[in-house]
């Protein structure tokens, strides 16, 4: 038997007949290259000498598997590529395959002996093709095949892997796509492979088209719906001859009917996409099928807890259901960070369940079962987000956001005011933690105007509304939060309405009156201490700390967040731990502890690295940038305090959370004496730079070890002996540039009187009898600094000269 490649179509009525594969002279393989070369060294060189190719309907299994026969096969190996996919089951496969492959008779020897004694150890590949239908035969014919033929390798390529011991599985996955609003550049976003794929097969049907500014979006999210399966993009690619990118999205809104073709379109067996799903389904039992079609109401990922609550009473065990689906590639199989397993359908294969979910008359009733048990999910998840198992429970929320928001208007949907109220309403945190103000609050408003939100639900959306709004500094915050104070009074709810009073002075807070802050505050400690609310009575404490040190009691503030802190111990609340830390971070610099502060905002920011808290993270940024001025005139400090304050900015911007009025006036000095350490075009520039950070990089930044190697005078810090604080360093200063108390509070961010105490402190501890004599001493010093500096820039700038004789360029 010569060298060579053979295909062979192996049918029911036909022994089959041998032609050239149709593959070999067609187009590039796009955005296979990584797969064909493993797949290739694992055909032809791992010890397991049967390999199963499986992925999901449409992901281009057959192309592949083509590719690595002719690759296989060039040299001295003999190939057989065999498609089955008209055979059916019953049929003699070993008998059909031995004739068509031209194996000599022997009426009384069975096929698979023939077929092992004509290839005896010959060096033989041989595929089969579409074998999902068959797996019971095939293994019966590979087997002993495997056995006997010592050359001989198999390559079975199906949706489902056979179940044979001593084989290797190598799955194939979707192509990648691009995220969402990814600032990828055009070239960039061309090279995704479902991008790459869509445009080479639009330019077949529609000569000039191409990826622009104005069509990124809407051809990316095309290729994110049709989940980065090949054939899912040929068949799309076939459409956009007659409709823009954006027409075809609104056809997929309405079914996976709108994705069919030719045979010049795919070289799929499959002509449309819906047929190719339902051939996949078809093959489940009508139990299984039953069953699997009612998980399509998942969005996302779910698990096996979730999984069971959509079945009825009495069917079987939901394990085996999603072991039978996972083999068959209908659902996706991941690992969670903590180590349980998820599950996800593709969009496709989910547009098509759901359809026959509606056929059945069954979709509104799971959606309920959907909806009510992400309510209990929810409920559950806002009671341990306030103790020791809070990441947890924030990572299973982060897991479930698409569901819960999918509940939140199935309740609306349905008129449901009582369920949606209560679902919002546990949302709360959720939506707090994960800086998505806006978004809560905008369900929130909807639950409102639902008629049948009344009493005590009334009151907690109106709270919910009320403190999400206060943050967003929206008009009708108090006014909520006034009429759920009334409507718990009514209740005779103390908790409710001490927590209305202290959001109340946090809004007041926000808004910078702190006169009025400090008063609602102090009386929301005193009120939620006697509603016996431990974990709010702590809150209010904390909140309170942070007024105190804006308006200088120093002291009283670190007494009030350490009786904070010593309350979230005991609770085992993290999260508002770290947010108490905070505090006394800004309470230890305040006090000139830098050393304490850099500590703590250096702990907090790892706590917060996960990216779940973006306006915590702002504010340690800050309290960052705070602390990196206080280090004299180091330009590398100047430039990271830029970095961070503008990346706070960012956040808080996203997150529509700005800083309250006393604070941003403190924030826009700091940059403002930025910029004049740096120069305006260096300031700009890493002003730019922090805008465009993430999360995780910003915190990277701050976390990263200061830099400790001075270049220039300007960047120098002499470190000459003062008594005074830094908070005091900066009063002084602004002393000696002509403000008033009043202009240095303003510039400042603190109570005029709190000024008037750090000028007195500074004129005792100077033993000055006025303003103009601390002037003169800020004017001495920095003439001092110069002198120091001046021999310790001449040393740099001549080891500066000798690295550049030794190394020039």
């Amino acid at each position: 038997m010569q060298n060579a490649q053979r295909f062979v179509l192996l049918g029911v009525g036909d022994p089959g007949s041998q032609t050239a594969h149709p593959f070999h002279s067609l187009g590039p393989l796009i955005g296979r290259s990584a797969e064909l070369t493993a797949l290739r060294r694992r055909v032809t060189e791992s010890p397991e000498r049967m390999v199963a190719l499986t992925g999901p309907v449409g992901v281009g299994k057959s192309r592949l598997a083509a590719e690595v026969f002719k690759e296989a096969c060039t040299s001295r190996r003999q190939g057989w590529f065999v498609d089955l996919g008209v055979m059916k089951s019953g049929d003699d496969l070993p008998e059909r395959l031995a004739g068509a492959l031209g194996c000599p008779e022997r009426e009384d020897v069975p096929a698979p002996a023939r077929l092992a004694a004509w290839w005896g150890e010959q060096d033989v590949l041989l595929v089969l093709d579409h074998c999902e239908h068959l797996m019971d035969d095939v293994v019966g014919l590979v087997r002993p095949l495997l056995a006997e033929c010592t050359g001989l390798r198999v390559l079975v390529v199906g949706q489902e892997a056979p179940r044979m011991y001593g084989g290797s599985l190598f799955s194939l996955a979707p192509f990648v796509v691009a995220e969402e609003r990814s600032p990828a550049t055009l070239e960039q976003l061309s090279g995704i492979a479902s991008i790459e794929l869509l445009l080479h097969r639009t330019s077949v049907v529609r000569p000039g088209f191409a990826l622009t500014d104005e069509n990124r979006e809407v051809v990316s999210e095309l290729c994110r719906r049709l989940d980065g399966l090949p054939l899912a993009i040929e068949l799309a690619a076939a459409r956009l001859k007659l409709l823009t990118p954006g027409a075809l999205l609104g056809e997929l809104d309405e079914g996976l009917e709108c994705l069919h073709g030719s045979r010049a379109d795919t070289l799929s067996r499959h002509l449309s996409m819906s047929a190719a799903v339902a051939q996949s389904c078809d093959r489940l039992s009508v139990d299984e099928r039953e069953r699997f079609v009612r998980l399509a109401v998942f969005g996302g990922e779910f698990g096996i807890t979730a999984a069971e609550a959509m079945m009825r009473p009495g069917d079987g065990p939901v394990q085996e259901l999603l072991a039978t689906l996972v083999d068959r590639n209908l659902l996706a199989q991941m690992e969670r960070a903590n180590g349980e397993l998820g599950f996800s359908m593709l969009g496709t294969v989910r547009a098509y369940a759901l359809a026959l979910l509606d056929r059945m008359d069954e979709l509104d009733r799971v959606r309920q079962s959907h909806a009510a048990y992400f309510l209990a999910r929810a409920r559950l998840a806002e009671r341990e987000l306030k103790g020791p198992g809070q990441a947890f429970w924030t990572e299973q929320l982060v897991n479930w956001d698409r569901e819960l928001q999918r509940a939140l208007a199935f309740f609306m949907e349905r008129g449901n005011g009582h369920d949606a109220a209560a679902l919002a309403v546990a949302l709360r945190p959720y939506w707090m933690a994960s800086g998505r103000l806006r978004e809560g609050l905008d369900w929130l408003e909807l639950v409102l105007a639902e008629d049948g939100v009344r009493g005590e639900p009334q009151a907690k959306v109106l709270e919910a509304a009320g403190e999400l709004g206060a943050w967003l500094r929206c008009e009708r915050a108090v006014e909520r939060l006034l009429r759920a104070r009334e409507i718990y009074r009514r209740l005779s709810d103390d908790r409710g309405a001490a927590a209305c009073l202290h959001h109340l002075g946090l809004a007041a807070y926000i808004r910078g009156e702190l006169g009025k802050a400090a008063g609602l505050l102090q009386d929301a400690v005193v009120a939620r201490r006697a509603a016996d609310d431990a974990h709010g009575h702590a809150c209010a404490a904390r909140d309170l700390a942070a007024l105190r040190l804006d308006v200088g009691e120093t002291a009283e503030a670190r007494n009030l967040a350490e009786v904070a802190a010593e309350a979230f111990r005991r609770l085992k609340d993290a999260r508002q731990l770290a947010l108490t830390h905070t505090v006394l971070g800004a309470v230890a610099a305040e006090e000139g502890a830098l050393a304490e502060a850099e500590e703590i905002a250096d702990q907090v920011l790892r706590f917060f690295a996960d990216g779940t808290d973006p306006i915590a993270v702002a504010g340690v940024l800050e309290l960052t940038a705070h602390l990196l001025s206080k280090h004299g005139r180091d330009r590398e400090r100047w430039r990271r305090c830029t970095l961070l304050l503008s990346a706070a900015h960012s956040l808080r911007a996203e997150a529509g959370c700005e800083l309250s009025g006393h604070r941003r006036a403190s924030r826009d000095d700091l940059a403002e004496r930025a910029r004049v350490r740096l120069g305006g075009s260096a300031f700009d520039h890493d002003w730019t730079e922090g805008r465009a950070l993430s999360l995780r990089a910003a915190v990277d930044r701050a976390l990263a070890p200061p830099p400790q190697e001075p270049t220039a005078v300007g960047d120098l810090d002499v470190g000459l002996p003062t008594p005074l604080t830094p908070r005091e360093h900066e009063v002084a200063e602004l002393v000696a540039r002509g403000l008033t108390n009043r202009e240095i509070a303003r510039r400042l961010g603190i109570a005029e009187w709190t000024a008037v105490n750090h000028l007195r402190k500074i004129m005792r501890k100077l033993d000055c009898s006025s303003r103009v004599h601390v002037a003169n001493w800020v004017a001495n010093r920095q003439t001092e600094e110069s002198a120091v500096a001046a021999p310790m820039q001449r040393r740099v700038g001549a080891a500066s000269a000798v690295r550049a004789s030794h190394f020039p360029g």
